[in-house]
């Protein structure tokens, strides 16, 4: 799917219609480095691992469920900011800096 194309149908059916052009944008590049898009094409994007068979609704959600798994990761803290398909609780600073602590010490 071309770039503009994913703009559309994220702030179509995944985030809240407040988000600007480009903070979709933004949210596009968050995606590619969690690797949840992956470039193919010259200017296209596929959503990791999705099958093509699946009707519209099952991809949905398919790319619903993987991003709720993926906001409560570590590197996808910052993905409840982005949602609007579902109330998330946001992270708050002080888990934040727990989960710092931690990686620190098992490094």
């Amino acid at each position: 799917m071309k770039i503009l194309d994913w703009v559309t149908t994220l702030k179509g059916s995944f985030t809240p219609d407040d988000l600007g052009d480009e903070t979709l944008y933004a949210l596009l590049n968050y995606l590619i480095d969690l690797g949840l898009l992956v470039p193919f094409d010259n200017d296209s994007l596929k959503w990791q691992g999705l099958a093509n068979d699946l009707e519209w609704e099952e991809q949905k959600q398919v790319m619903q469920n993987e991003l709720l798994k993926a906001s409560q990761t570590q590197p996808g803290f910052a993905l409840p900011f982005f949602i609007g398909f579902k109330t998330i609780a946001l992270p708050t600073l002080e888990s934040l800096i727990g989960i710092e602590e931690k990686m620190n010490l098992i490094n």
